[in-house]
């Protein structure tokens, strides 16, 4: 059995009030119609979404709980959560980064409370290009929590509510950007999560969980946030920590060709070789050894991990990536947060280079 979360955090000790410059110059979000969409067990929200389209432009609002508002730089708490790096997901049951009265009430997302966010607003073209990108201490107030399975229903259902017409218009930037992101050489992997199912505590199956357009429309706006954020550090040389991934080795390449030589799948080593790789997938898609392929190429490429050096993510094709959707639950989303916030202020940036090479 897993130890109870008082094992790790004595509560009472812990100093949970927010900073009176944590509270200042916040923008108002509470009247902007806004939504999270979480699995059907999730407690802890760290993302919500909302959506304005003007014309041919359209305004994304990606609303992140603000962590950093609560967790002060050096306190006992931000030492307990950086020696934990992230929560643990263990069947049905967490071992959580922070304290539960954080993690699942405070900072957490949930519907019809103001709660605190980092919020990053993008301006998108009719072809998916980011046009503009600000980024904000807000406050919000989260109108609707959805499950996947209830936004799935939404997305392919025809209803004239607003909450319904919000959904369709997120959707349709989702596939928008998707589209965007797979010309410019993202890797499109089409692998399937397991799921285990538990009756009475205890598993009563394993099995494949079919992929949501409502999951892939979540993805897509949290991808689009950890790129705007990554360009804006890098762009104003604010010591950051970035989620860097790195190209295929060349040997890795040539025993991945080897491999699909034995299907006679040929790699076009002619182009990038995120659009190679990409090619090889839709080459394989729908046959027998589709899973095999997707998963032999994800095997191939390298290890990520988080650096202080902006050096982009060659599997999602950006030149700039880091965390910064997740900080309920991963430290390095943490960190960010207070990089963002010296942006956002003008202010000194609260790590060197020395300590973001040991925190990463």
């Amino acid at each position: 059995s897993l130890p109870d979360d008082h094992d790790y955090f004595n509560e009472d000790e812990i100093d949970l009030t927010v900073p009176e410059e944590e509270m200042e110059n916040r923008k108002d979000y509470r009247k902007l119609f806004t939504i999270t969409i979480d699995g059907d067990t999730a407690k802890d929200f760290d993302d919500a979404i909302s959506i304005k389209e003007s014309g041919k432009s359209t305004k994304l609002y990606v609303h992140i709980a603000d962590v950093s508002a609560y967790i002060r730089k050096g306190s006992k708490l931000d030492e307990e959560a950086f020696s934990r790096g992230t929560s643990y997901y263990l069947g049905d049951r967490v071992i959580p980064m922070l304290p539960e009265r954080l993690s699942n009430d405070l900072c957490s997302l949930k519907e019809g409370v103001d709660r605190l966010t980092l919020t990053a607003e993008m301006n998108f073209d009719a072809q998916g290009n980011m046009t503009k990108f600000e980024a904000y201490r807000g406050i919000i107030r989260v109108n609707k929590r959805l499950t996947y399975n209830n936004a799935e229903k939404i997305i392919n259902g025809r209803s004239l509510a607003q909450m319904n017409r919000t959904i369709q218009k997120m959707n349709k930037l989702a596939k928008l950007l998707n589209r965007k992101r797979i010309n410019d050489g993202k890797l499109d992997l089409n692998l399937t999560d397991q799921e285990v199912i538990y009756e009475n505590g205890t598993v009563k199956e394993i099995r494949f969980a079919p992929r949501l357009q409502s999951q892939s429309l979540i993805e897509e706006f949290m991808l689009s946030a950890n790129e705007a954020v990554s360009r804006a550090l890098k762009e104003n040389e604010i010591p950051a920590l970035y989620r860097v991934h790195e190209k295929i080795s060349e040997d890795n390449i040539i025993s991945l060709k080897r491999f699909l030589t034995v299907l006679n799948v040929k790699l076009d080593t002619g182009k990038t070789m995120g659009k190679s790789i990409q090619d090889v997938l839709e080459k394989v898609s729908g046959k027998p050894y589709e899973q095999v392929v997707n998963l032999v190429v994800l095997k191939s490429m390298m290890q990520a991990y988080y650096g202080p050096e902006p050096l982009g993510h060659f599997g999602l094709g950006f030149l700039d990536y880091t965390h910064f959707t997740s900080p309920i639950r991963r430290y390095p989303d943490l960190i960010v947060h207070r990089c963002l916030k010296t942006l956002i202020d003008s202010s000194t940036p609260p790590y060197r280079m020395p300590e973001l090479i040991e925190i990463g």
